[in-house]
């Protein structure tokens, strides 16, 4: 793993080293277009002040041939020749770079006998001398340029390409100037000559720098001063061997002025080259392209230096903000590494700068306390969220338990609302057969009426029929007797039925305290309780509905058995009158035969009685039946309420269970919780 050091360093170094190298490329370029901007001025410059020495010295001609010729203009036919001899040798001596003067009259115009007279002085060491040697038809000075030219420039001096004189056996150049007569006639030519070598001194002496050296040229670039002697007046730039500085000279012969550049033995020169007015020369300065960029490498020199230590100071200074960085992180990683480990018992970073380093302390410092702070609160919460949990669970355990006996008691109750419906419906099968009894009872009264009603008809019948009639009266009481236990028996079922509803009603009572109890626990439960609190109301409700019910049960079972009371005590008295009376009547009937006759009257009467009571007892027990019917559907109700409660608690069981297993999750949570917590150092 790099260090940050190693990357901030192999970041920033290569930025730094190119911006040094684009500042070095861009002072250099810069430098170098502004160097050679002031090299072309100073060599503009230059150049133009030494033409200026040039044309001071050439401007001393001119002035000299101009005094010349205004006077010979104004003169010329009342001067004698001798006198312009004179005029001409004070001019060559007061002329410091005058070797010659010169007055050339068109033909037959000074004198009318003379084609040619032209006089000339020219100095010979210190004295001057006059000679004629060119006013002659062999030299015939009306050919030369310098006079065709003079005369044709309208008043304008003219200037010669250097030429080699003879005479004076050295090269010079002649400046010339028409005489025109005060009519504006042009009646000759005034030349003033000077050595070239007053011109090469001042061409020679032009240094530039240490290799500058300067040459000037004629207007076709013939030489005529040059480093180089030997080219002097003898070679043509455009003749040069170098055809690099050939093709330049071309350039140079064909511009005013202008700059260029040639190669010579890898060297390269720059041109620097002007033209000299009314001469149309060229002044050319030649200097080596190194000497003129010597302050431009020498400033790139310089700035390489400055870039190498720019760079040098760029590392140190990166090394020591990199070292200040990383001391500084490495501080703040420890402090979160071990915030990372959970050891919140260290102290907070130590922060003395508000830089960025210093803000990301002051974060992390502040993340410190505030987690500090959380992790506190959590580890309280934490613990109390166990015990929470761990009293939930046991009230949820205890819930639970109470729900399972619940169920247990709902489940017995409806097994004995099932025993009671299945009692009942016994009960109604007891009731109709007793029914049955009372419509044969009924009948058989009827019977007895019937034969109260024979016996007076058949009184003779009474002794055969009498023994027949104690017999079968000995048998129907035995009958009534058995069938009367029976009833008896079968009343006692609507005592069961009271005793179960008691029972109901006493479990409706603890299934209503168990709904009270659930209600109470749910609340405690608060949300998720809240639903099974819905449930223990519903409880509630049909354990009031079923102590209602009971109640019902309660007063018709009690009017049923006040009737069967009274229907036994009924059967009782019949029983007893029929062992007490009629079986007695029968065994002295046969006696009393006699009194059959009112005895069976009152038999009639009596049997009348008895099926008056008859239908009375039969409506007693449809009402009976009804009501046993009632408590049937009641009892089937209550089961089929039962069965719903059974369902419900089922449900409310299944709830509770998974409140249970909530509870554990949420307190294998609170340990993972605590565990988790614990990990931290507070």
């Amino acid at each position: 793993m790099k260090k940050i050091g190693t990357r901030m360093l192999c970041l920033i170094l290569p930025i730094i080293i190119v911006a040094m190298f684009l500042l070095t490329f861009v002072s250099y370029s810069s430098s170098k277009a502004i160097i050679e901007s002031e090299i072309q001025k100073q060599m503009e410059a230059r150049l133009q002040s030494e033409i200026n020495n040039i044309r001071m010295q050439l401007d001393s001609l001119d002035t000299t041939a101009k005094s010349i010729a205004s006077s010979v203009a104004y003169t010329y036919k009342s001067t004698k020749i001798s006198q312009y001899e004179t005029m001409l040798k004070a001019q060559v001596v007061n002329n410091e770079i005058s070797t010659g003067t010169g007055i050339w009259f068109e033909p037959y115009v000074f004198n009318p006998d003379f084609q040619f007279i032209g006089p000339y002085v020219y100095k010979n060491g210190t004295s001057t001398k006059v000679t004629y040697e060119y006013s002659n038809l062999e030299y015939n000075y009306f050919k030369y340029d310098w006079y065709t030219n003079a005369k044709i420039s309208k008043g304008e001096t003219f200037y010669t390409d250097p030429i080699y004189d003879e005479t004076l056996k050295t090269s010079m150049i002649t400046c010339s100037v028409p005489i025109l007569d005060p009519d504006k006639k042009f009646i000759g030519v005034v030349t003033v000559d000077t050595k070239l070598d007053s011109i090469q001194n001042i061409v020679s002496q032009i240094v530039v720098g240490g290799s500058g050296v300067s040459s000037l040229l004629t207007k076709d670039g013939t030489y005529i001063c040059d480093s180089d002697s030997s080219k002097v007046m003898n070679l043509n730039i455009i003749n040069e061997p170098n055809t690099s500085l050939a093709d330049m000279g071309k350039n140079i012969i064909a511009s005013d002025s202008g700059t260029g550049y040639y190669y010579e033995n890898g060297t390269r020169y720059n041109l620097y080259y002007m033209n000299v007015d009314s001469l149309n020369w060229k002044l050319v300065i030649k200097i080596s392209n190194s000497e003129l960029m010597a302050p431009v490498n020498k400033l790139t020199y310089e700035l390489i230096i400055v870039s190498v230590v720019a760079v040098l100071l760029s590392i140190i200074a990166v090394l020591i903000q990199v070292k200040y960085v990383s001391r500084n992180l490495k501080k703040i990683n420890e402090f979160a590494l071990k915030l990372a480990y959970g050891d919140f018992t260290i102290n907070p970073l130590n922060v003395v700068s508000k830089d960025e380093i210093g803000q990301m302390s002051t974060s992390m410092n502040h993340m410190y306390s505030s987690n500090k702070d959380v992790i506190k609160t959590i580890s309280i919460h934490s613990e109390n969220i166990e015990n929470s949990s761990f009293k939930l669970n046991e009230s949820t355990e205890i819930l639970k338990d109470e729900f399972i006996k619940i169920k247990h008691i709902i489940k017995i109750v409806n097994e004995d609302m099932i025993s009671t419906s299945a009692s009942t419906e016994e009960v109604s099968a007891s009731a109709e057969n007793v029914t049955s009894l009372i419509s044969l009872l009924a009948d058989e009264t009827v019977k007895s009426a019937s034969m109260a009603d024979a016996i007076k008809h058949r009184a003779s019948d009474i002794q055969i029929n009498s023994e027949k009639s104690y017999d079968s009266a000995l048998s129907l009481t035995s009958s009534y007797q058995v069938k009367l236990k029976s009833s008896m028996e079968n009343a006692k079922i609507v005592s069961s039925v009271n005793e179960l509803a008691e029972t109901i009603s006493e479990i409706a009572e603890q299934i209503n305290l168990l709904s009270l109890n659930a209600k109470i626990e749910a609340a405690r439960a608060g949300e998720q309780g809240r639903g099974f609190a819905v449930v223990a109301g519903e409880i509630g409700k049909l354990a009031s509905q079923t102590s209602t019910t009971v109640n019902k049960i309660k007063n018709i079972t009690g009017s049923i058995e006040s009737a069967f009371m009274n229907l036994m005590n009924d059967s009782k008295e019949l029983l007893g009158f029929v062992l007490d009376t009629v079986t007695p009547d029968y065994e002295i009937f046969v006696d009393v035969s006699k009194q059959y006759g009112t005895d069976a009257n009152d038999l009639e009467d009596f049997s009348r009685k008895i099926a008056v009571m008859a239908e009375s007892i039969e409506k007693i027990m449809v009402e009976v039946t009804d009501a046993v019917s009632t408590i049937s559907e009641s009892s089937q109700n209550t089961a089929q309420n039962s069965s719903m409660i059974m369902e419900v608690v089922n449900q409310v069981s299944t709830v509770i269970q998974q409140v249970s297993e909530m509870v554990v999750i949420n307190e294998d949570v609170s340990k993972d919780l605590n565990k988790v917590v614990g990990n931290f150092k507070l």
